[in-house]
């Protein structure tokens, strides 16, 4: 969600709670209504410029904190999108087609922080409790003691 304050928000899904906001990106620019993505690993992917000339392509973390942007020359033209394999792409005009490979997911980075540590057992002891499918670990389709067993075995492999 973008506001008049040129700001991405990341909203509760259950409530409509602001859970994080990023800073105002590419004041001015947003003339046409910007286009997102985010993939597995919860990046937010946001265009945001007008069709008509140089716009900024932006790479945010899951709470809204920026990695990268990039200039692409009319970037409103086409939505960025998420492909097989977690490949990102976003079109510019005519031959200005992008292509960036996504981060791979880390199941043991549960709150999605970018740090495996206790913070991230605690968010799978929540997602257990509120019987969220993420806490099903080893995908039998039931949440048990075999789910910690399997999310301890993944927070200690680490992350690819």
């Amino acid at each position: 969600m973008i506001k008049s304050t040129n700001v991405v928000q990341r909203l509760d899904p259950e409530t409509g709670a602001i859970l994080n906001s990023s800073a105002p990106i590419l004041p001015g620019s947003l003339s046409l209504i910007p286009r997102m993505a985010s993939d597995a690993a919860g990046h937010v992917y946001v265009s945001a410029g007008s069709s008509t000339s140089n716009g900024r392509f932006y790479c945010f973390n899951a709470d809204l904190t920026p990695i990268w942007d990039v200039v692409v020359p009319s970037v409103n033209i086409g939505a960025p999108c998420i492909g097989q394999g977690g490949i990102l792409v976003i079109a510019g005009v005519g031959t200005n087609v992008r292509a960036y490979k996504t981060s791979a997911p880390c199941y043991a980075d549960c709150n999605g922080d970018g740090a495996r540590n206790l913070s991230d057992f605690g968010c799978f002891q929540t997602k257990f409790a509120l019987g969220d499918p993420y806490a099903d670990c080893n995908g039998d389709g039931v949440l048990n003691l075999s789910d910690f067993g399997c999310f301890q075995t993944k927070f200690a492999l680490g992350c690819p």
